[in-house]
């Protein structure tokens, strides 16, 4: 992932003229960090107007920084799929969405899948929806309880790094109450859209500094898998 010029410089053997330079830094220093939200509905009661859009929206006020949210409502894995597969998903298609940083996913969970109102979405289907991803650098943040949660959260996770090539899944190995979710998941979405260079390559330290300062965050089950077929 090239998040500065310098990362450029250092990863490609290709010698650059003054004008590739110049549109290079450009490009670089008017890039916005972006944040893709696909949730579901939390409950059946229809006047409940419940989200975490103004939440996600909130990250960017906080930190002193734009940031980017898409957000859409999903009810499938076919409505998932719309979205997010490459290379006809909508995220795919729309110049303006070019390079997200995070995919935010919340929904209600299980072990290895989510729980949407209308249906499940196994692993197989969520690994399929998110197909594209290792043509840059993101991440996929799974918001909902028990989505990371025993054998088969863990298996999900490493057949989603593998068949996917996002960086890294984070997310719950248990269930979760909305007041410690929104604590663990502030103090890692602020710290990572806070650094400036390379973010990927200190997600690990991100981490940890949330377990650290926030202690009921491993009670939670709050987890990180990393890609370490990635080359950052």
């Amino acid at each position: 992932m090239i998040t500065t010029f310098s990362d450029y410089s250092q990863n490609t053997n290709v010698p650059l003229n003054n004008e590739q330079e110049s549109l290079i830094k450009e490009y670089l220093d008017s890039y916005t960090p972006k944040i893709c939200c696909l949730e579901s509905y939390w409950s059946q009661n229809m006047t409940d107007p419940l989200s975490v859009k103004p939440f996600l929206k909130a990250i960017g006020w906080m930190i002193e920084k734009e940031i980017v949210v898409a957000h859409r409502f999903i009810d499938s894995g076919k409505g998932l799929s719309y979205y997010t597969k490459y290379p006809d998903g909508l995220i795919w298609q729309d110049p303006k969405l070019a390079g997200i940083d995070l995919f935010y996913i919340a929904v209600h969970g299980k072990p290895g899948g989510l729980l949407t109102p209308v249906s499940e979405i196994d692993s197989a289907e969520l690994i399929k929806a998110f197909n594209g991803l290792d043509h840059y650098n993101n991440i996929v943040y799974f918001a909902g309880c028990d989505v990371l949660g025993g054998e088969n959260g863990k298996k999900f996770a490493e057949e989603f790094l593998q068949k996917t090539g996002t960086v890294a899944v984070i997310g719950y190995s248990g269930t979760i109450h909305w007041i410690d979710s929104n604590v663990i998941d502030t103090l890692f979405l602020s710290r990572f859209f806070s650094i400036d260079g390379n973010k990927y390559e200190q997600l690990q330290e991100i981490y940890d500094s949330v377990l650290y300062d926030y202690p009921k965050a491993k009670e939670c089950g709050f987890s990180l898998f990393l890609n370490e077929d990635q080359n950052l």
